[in-house]
């Protein structure tokens, strides 16, 4: 029901990016709550180095079939500050982006996106993130870094 893509810099683990069901879908057409933690610097288990999250970018999707588009993606209010503003949109051959500029303000600690995954008809059997995270450490000296990652989620149905 999780999933973690761990970035590191040599030996320091600089990145956490988070994929959780939180619930066990009901049937494989159910809808199922979905979140997307960004956990870095100290909060990622790594070294003392603080770094606050400047931008990202989730693009999300269920395998095409021929139901279009496969499933729907709803994107809950993020709470926990000033949030900049999202682009929450459908972008090539239905991928569902979510998408932000500016984030230093909330970035400084675990940030998460909640989401709702509504397969249309046909089961979700997986999702599909694409990850782009751009961090920055703070001070003097502070290195940036871009977290890319690819990664394939099977959701986890209830086997009653």
């Amino acid at each position: 029901m999780e999933k973690h893509l761990y970035f590191r810099d040599g030996d320091q683990r600089i990145g956490v990016v988070s994929l959780d069901q939180m619930h066990e879908q009901a049937s494989p057409t159910a809808r199922f709550r979905f979140r997307l933690h960004i956990q870095h610097g100290s909060g990622a288990g790594g070294g003392e180095h603080e770094s606050v999250v400047e931008r990202f970018r989730f693009d999300l999707r269920t395998p095409v079939t021929s139901v279009d588009p496969p499933a729907e993606i709803y994107l809950q209010a993020p709470s926990g500050g000033l949030w900049p503003d999202l682009t929450f949109e459908e972008v090539e051959d239905f991928w569902t982006r979510i998408e932000a500029d500016g984030t230093e303000e909330v970035g400084i600690g675990t940030m998460t996106l909640s989401l709702f995954v509504d397969p249309l008809s046909l089961p979700a059997d997986e999702l599909v993130v694409r990850a782009t995270v751009d961090l920055a450490e703070r001070g003097f000296g502070g290195t940036n870094y871009r977290l890319e990652a690819n990664a394939r989620f099977e959701p986890v149905t209830d086997a009653r």
